[in-house]
């Protein structure tokens, strides 16, 4: 990493201000990051719809395997913004590569930690709780640092321990806007079914008889949201690990130091 090619300041941000981190990223980087939410959303949406309309599983059972599946499919999301906030740019190549390179093992991290967690909160051997943290910044290690399995979930430990206040708040606020964002989108895309193109397409009106029509655009919706959702959350482990490791000092000593290395040798 070469501090002089950093495209964010990496210094410790309150709740507004990581939001605007990442609201300003997305601004400045259009083009990239639609082209992430792509490669996450798209391969959920479809996951989900076939579940939806394929399958007799209950709506709400969807619900709970999405809401703990999805950060399963972010790669794309947190390798894209992990180069763009320490280069110019990053190739629609290395972000395909890199997420297919490192997506099973960080799928099957999330697999063991889900099921760890449910069978730790049905035993009551130990709380849940611990286990689910755990996992936290597990998408952003896994995108950023590239380690193993094991240092990949030593590393997210790490970060997930300490600064539960800081943490929390952000994932509640992060829920908020994913909460938020899924109703809009939702109430957008049922405005336009309805109103413009149910004026035109008769067949419309068998889409809005659908038994499960409610969720068929909650659950979209959310696919087409959560992705920012990760956006944001990339943020919230550079803030952690700027306050737990002193990453901002780390990166002034390195600028520092290529500096005088540059003036000796100049």
């Amino acid at each position: 990493m070469n501090p002089g090619d950093l495209q964010v300041e990496i210094r410790s941000r309150t709740v507004g201000q990581t939001v605007a981190m990442a609201t300003r990223l997305l601004q400045a980087r259009t083009g990239r990051m639609l082209f992430a939410w792509a490669l996450y959303s798209v391969p959920l949406l479809i996951l989900t719809l076939a579940l939806l309309l394929g399958t007799s599983l209950s709506p709400w059972w969807i619900w709970f395997f999405l809401i703990l599946g999805a950060p399963a499919f972010s790669l794309p999301v947190m390798v894209t913004v992990g180069h763009l906030v320490f280069s110019p740019t990053v190739t629609s190549g290395t972000v395909i590569r890199t997420s297919l390179r490192r997506f099973w093992g960080h799928f099957l991290l999330i697999l063991f930690l889900r099921v760890a967690t449910l069978a730790s909160s049905l035993a009551f051997v130990v709380p849940g709780f611990f286990v689910w943290r755990m996992g936290w910044f597990l998408g952003p290690v896994v995108a950023l640092e590239g380690s193993d399995a094991h240092a990949s979930m030593g590393r997210s430990r790490h970060f997930s321990a300490g600064f539960h206040g800081l943490t929390t708040v952000h994932m509640l606020n992060g829920g908020a806007l994913l909460l938020y964002w899924t109703m809009a989108v939702a109430a957008l895309v049922h405005f336009f079914i309805h109103y413009v193109i149910g004026l035109n397409v008769a067949a419309v009106g068998d889409l809005l008889r659908y038994e499960h029509y409610h969720h068929l655009l909650g659950l979209s919706a959310f696919c087409l949201v959560v992705p920012f959702i990760s956006l944001y959350w990339f943020f919230v482990y550079l803030e952690v690990r700027t306050r737990k490791e002193g990453w901002d000092l780390e990166i002034a000593f390195r600028a520092r130091a290529q500096q005088l290395e540059r003036q000796v040798h100049g």
